[in-house]
This record gives C-alpha cells, structure tokens and sequence, in this order.
C-alpha cells in the first residue's frame, strides 16, 4: 500500500489538470490510478470528526476547512497548487453560497472527454458553457449526485453507483481529451466570482436566500453585478428583476480616520443617560428619530396622544388618519419607532426617561455583528479591514435597515387608513433591509450601496439654508397676518360681562402680535380661539366663528370668552356660528351704545340661520 505522506508520489501524468476542473474529480481520477480508499490521499483529514476518529466521507463541493489539502495533494502529483483554483467553492463568500446547487452536475459530453468543473453547480447555469448541452442533477438511475465522497464512492470510482453513467474511461482518467482552450468559457464565471467573494453582506442574506424564493434571490445577483459594474456572463441565465433605486456612498482612506473620531460623543455623557448604549446603531437611531420629529412628523408629542387614544377604536382611528393630513406620518413615525424600539411608547408617551442602567433600547435589533465579510484578504486591499472602516461600515448599514423600516412603517399607515382597521401587530420581514452590499476598493477606499424598492418616503426640507429658512418664516407670518386681518373685519357677535350679547364690529390686533389658543372649560368642544390687544384692552376672539368677548386682562377676556360660548353651547349645542342678515353694524353716526341690545333673541335668530 502507498504510504500517505505529503513527499510520497503518487502515479499521475503531469499537466492533466484542466482549468477549473473540479477537486471531486481529480479526487475520483487519482484513487482510481493509484487504487487507493477511503484515508489515503495525502494528508488525509483527522480534525473534522467530533469524535476524534479519522472521517471517512469528503466534501468537495465546497471543500470546508480546506479538508483536502490542496497544496499536499499538488506535491504529491507533482503540479502547480495553482492548477487548482477554481476547483472548489472553499474560497466563496458564505453569503453567495446560496446560489450553488446541494449536489454536483455534469456535463455528458465533458465528462466523454474526462473533464468536469464545480463551476457546473451555480444556480445560474442551466447549460454547459463550453458545449452549450443541459447539465445534469442525477443520474439516469434517478439518484442525485451528491457533493458528498463516501467510502463506496472510492471502491467504485470512476462511475455511478448503477454502473451505467461512466465519469471517465481508462484513457480520459490518465488524460483528458478536451482541449485547455475550451475552458476559457470558464473565465467571465470566475472572474464573476472573484469580484462578488470580495462584497461585504448582511449576516441574514444566507437564512433569507435559503428560505425565499431562488429566482428573486437570483435577481439581487444581477443587480448587484450592475452595482459594481460587472458584466453578467453570457453563459448565465438573466434573471427576473425590478427596476430599484441605488443610493451609493463612498468613503477616502484619510476619510475614515475622521469617522473614528466622531464615533465617541464630544463631551462626557451624564450618569442617568446610560439608557442609550454608545454604538453606531444607537447614535444612528436616535439622529433619524430627530430628524423625523422635526422636519418630517409636526406636533409628534399631541397626534401620537390621539392616535394612542384612537388604538382601541379602528374605525375613528382610520377616520383621523384620512382627515387629518398630520396623523399618517405621526402614526408611521410611532410604528417606526416602536419596531426599532419595543419599549418606546414607555418613555415617550407619556414623555419620561425609563431608568435602567446597562440596558440595550434596540434589543440587539441592529448589533454590529450583522454584518459577514467576503473574505480575509479582498481584492485590492492590502490587509483586512481595519476598526474604522467597520465603523463606517456599521453606520450605513444601520441607516439603510432603518429607512426600510421606515417605508415599511408608511405603508401599513397608509394601508391602516384605506382598510379602515389598525394592525398594530409588529412584522419581522428582513428582506427588503438586506439589499446592501460594501466593497472594499483601490487604495483602501470603502464604497457602501443600498437597493430600494422605492424612494424614502419623507420631504426635503424647503429651505436650504438658514437666510432662505429665516425668509420664508417671515413670508409665512405675513400670511398668517393677512388672514387674521380679513377673518377680524366686518360685524361680530359680542360679549361683555356688564353689556351683555351685542354686535359690534370686529376687533383687529393692533400690532403683529396674536397667540392662538385652544378654549378649555368648554363642555364638548375645545375651539381655537386668538388672543389680541386691541387699543387699551384685550380681545379673545374665536377662530372659526364670529364671537368675541373683551376684558381689560387676558386671564378676564379669555373667562369671557369662555363664559359667552359656554351660554351660545347650552342653548344651541354648537359654537360653529354664521352671519345674521339684517343686523345694525355700528358706525361713527351710531356709536356702540345707540346699536339695539340684542341679549338671547338676537342669539335665537342667529342660531336659526
């Protein structure tokens, strides 16, 4: 028996070895010349059995562990370790494995001529490359070709185990026929490879793709490919895909040292803000939370109360969210939130800091291990990635998780108010946050890209800059002045604790200077109402109805006003007013006091109008 060391020579022919011919075959060809079992190839693997006992099986789809020794074997048949390249999916990033078949498939005619490629068990081929013939899954027995090399497989080496599917004959085993220039078919499939082994994904990307469904799967290959701008080999099959949005961000070699330095806060953080844990996710989490707050969700703190309120009625929640233009992105904002965070409605409705000193707010949601590397050594990267182009990395890809979530987030807000039923109930859908991908380019630089469905779902801001922010604010409070002026013009129904009911005319502010307010004490209703100084008193007139009420303090003009409408409520059971015809307008010939007095019968007629 030949002895098994990595020196000892086995009989071979030098230079048999195609291009990217698979190690399960060379594995096959070599047993069968040097009659050889199962633990006698050189450098037989003794660290893969939990039991301590030498394995009697192989793997060589995907070679895990490097359990051939490629290297040892090389020496022993007397070629080139690199005549081996390709002969594996070792080197394959585990994201990307998905898309390689369970078992091996052949070729027929590359298998008359004594030659067969790993590369035949990519998803994306349905064809040979080199022959252009149907690749085979099983044998015509009906057994699949299994990626595994069992101790039978060795005793029988050279053909299925019905005997009727030969992998090679007596000449084709010491020599292949096919020529080495058909192989270069070959070369866009590995060069393919090469480039997306080298992409950084998202851990999930591998249960999802296993789970889902292969050809939309296969279709974020393709868009990938367009992403980096690789050609997709013509021997592919071009699978179904969406036209999605591509956001790319990338980031210099000098750049990433600044990112380190602001990954830490500027100042010592308080002792009681230990609720937020300092990482990149947090810091992300709370900085698009802000923005939403203030440029995206108007008066969050009142709509989320409301919608709260509304959770246990689906039909008036559903009612708000289509009247109220500010209640869809308030709920999409809380839905948001309370998928990020599970405890946010705890301290934020009603507003309070939860102590609890150590605790995680994201639950682990977006943990800085989410993330796989394709490879320790990436093409065109001198060394591994360093801490700081983690970092960068682990900012991105938390901002691209949470913007999926917030277009998830509208559309069950917008699906809540057509349907007119609340699903408060939280989804864990991870496909649409893991269309990222990372790649480390030339000279250390980093490129980060995410892949939408669809755009963001939020508003620039209108102004650009602060002087423009600063114009239109000035702009909009002459508007607001505009309408003041031409709702407080004309006859208005008026109160007075010692006048009584009366029309006057309407009172006018006698400078830019108004509050609105909302009129609590009011049984039923809450209206706005403005308050104004108006000469040497104030004036707190309602907004959508032509009642005013006068004091010589705010605190008596608003109890007024509040005392005029309480009486208007109880005879009528609305403040919602209209304008009398045929009333008396005061003027300079007929002061106030010579209008009639009009008390609960000019109130009576109003009403009926």
């Amino acid at each position: 028996m030949l002895t098994s060391t990595p020196a000892a020579r086995l009989t071979w022919h030098p230079g048999s070895i195609l291009p990217y011919a698979s190690l399960w075959h060379t594995v096959l060809r070599v047993t069968a010349l040097n009659g050889m079992r199962s633990g006698e190839l050189p450098d037989w693997p003794t660290t893969l059995s939990a039991t301590g006992q030498r394995p009697r099986s192989l793997y060589p789809l995907h070679n895990a562990r490097a359990a051939v020794n490629t290297d040892a074997l090389a020496s022993a048949l007397g070629e080139a370790p690199a005549m081996f390249t390709g002969s594996h999916f070792g080197a394959l990033a585990p994201w990307l494995r998905f898309a390689v078949t369970p078992g091996f498939r052949l070729c027929v005619p590359c298998l008359a001529e004594g030659y067969h490629s790993a590369l035949f068990s990519l998803r994306l081929l349905s064809v040979c490359p080199i022959h252009g013939t149907p690749l085979l899954a099983q044998c015509h027995c009906g057994q699949a070709f299994r990626d595994r090399l069992a101790p039978a497989d060795f005793a029988r080496a050279g053909s299925c185990a019905c005997y009727r599917l030969a992998l090679f004959t007596r000449e084709t085993c010491r020599c292949p026929t096919l020529p080495a220039s058909l192989t270069r078919a070959l070369v866009p499939v590995v060069d393919w490879l090469g480039q997306l082994s080298g992409l950084i994904k998202p851990a999930p990307w591998r249960e999802l793709a296993r789970r889902g469904d292969s050809p939309a799967w296969l279709g974020l290959l393709f868009e990938c490919s367009a992403s980096l701008g690789l050609a997709w080999p013509a021997c592919f099959e071009k699978p179904l895909q969406a036209t999605r949005l591509m956001l790319t961000v990338q980031a210099s070699a000098p750049r990433l040292g600044a990112v380190k330095r602001a990954a830490a806060p500027a100042t010592p953080m308080p002792a009681r803000s230990s609720y937020w844990t300092d990482s990149s996710a947090t810091w992300t989490y709370r900085a698009m939370s802000r923005h939403l707050r203030r440029h995206v969700v108007r008066r969050q703190w009142t709509q989320g109360t409301r919608l709260l309120g509304a959770r246990a009625d689906p039909p008036r929640l559903a009612r708000l969210l289509r009247t109220d233009p500010s209640a869809m992105p308030a709920l999409a904002e809380m839905l948001w939130a309370l998928q990020m965070e599970p405890e946010a409605h705890a301290r934020r409705w009603p507003y309070r800091h939860p102590w609890r000193p150590g605790a995680d707010p994201l639950h682990g949601r977006l943990a800085p291990a989410s993330m796989v590397p394709g490879r320790d050594a990436l093409p065109g990267a001198p060394c591994p990635l360093s801490a700081a182009a983690w970092h960068w990395i682990e900012y991105h890809a938390a901002a691209h998780v949470m913007v999926a979530l917030w277009r998830e987030a509208l559309a069950r807000a917008s699906a809540m108010a057509s349907a007119g039923a609340a699903d408060w109930n939280l989804v864990d859908d991870q496909a649409s946050r893991c269309d990222w991908s990372a790649q480390v380019q030339q000279g250390g630089s980093l490129r980060f890209w995410g892949l939408s469905a669809d755009t963001v779902g939020w508003t620039a801001r209108p102004s650009p800059d602060k002087s423009a922010r600063r114009n239109a604010r000035h702009q909009a409070q002459q508007d607001r002045w505009q309408r003041v002026l031409a709702v407080c013009s004309g006859p208005c129904l008026s109160w007075t604790p010692c006048d009584g009911w009366y029309v006057a005319a309407a009172a006018q502010p006698a400078a830019q200077a108004w509050r609105r307010h909302r009129l609590l004490g009011v049984p039923g209703e809450r209206p706005q109402f403005w308050l104004f100084e108006d000469g040497a008193r104030f004036t707190a007139r309602l907004c959508t109805s032509p009642l005013q009420a006068f004091g010589a303090t705010p605190g008596r003009a608003i109890d007024a006003l509040r005392k005029c409408t309480a009486q208007y409520l109880h005879l009528y059971g609305s403040s919602a007013l209209a304008y009398p015809s045929g009333w008396i307008e005061p003027s300079d010939a007929q002061p106030k006091a010579a209008c009639a007095k009009v008390g609960p019968d000019l109130v009576a007629n109003w009403g009926q109008i």
